[in-house]
């Protein structure tokens, strides 16, 4: 199964060794488009992350479901902190319709 996922609004891309890193403003929505082959009832998995201090920090996992052609867009406010921070909330999702 062919799945294109695709993060938009970062100000800068970085690479290093062979991962490329996306880094947004902290006070920047992170959009999360995600497309694969629609299937009822397959869901789209988000994992955000953070980097403080010297370690990754999970913020958020969460489930998304498809739009009929196989497209879900997330909305997150970029994460600052860990989830146990005050004032994390958890991200939004819009499912994008299929073709009628």
């Amino acid at each position: 199964m062919k799945v294109s996922t695709t993060l938009s609004k970062h100000y800068k891309t970085a690479k290093i060794a062979n991962t490329t890193y996306q880094y947004f403003h902290k006070n920047t929505d992170v959009i999360c488009t995600t497309t694969m082959s629609y299937y009822k009832g397959r869901k789209q998995r988000v994992q955000l992350q953070v980097y403080s201090g010297g370690k990754w920090y999970d913020t958020a996992t969460e489930y998304f479901a498809l739009g009929t052609n196989g497209k879900s867009v997330v909305n997150r406010a970029t994460p600052v902190s860990p989830a146990s921070a005050p004032g994390f909330a958890p991200p939004t999702s819009t499912a994008a319709p299929g073709p009628r």
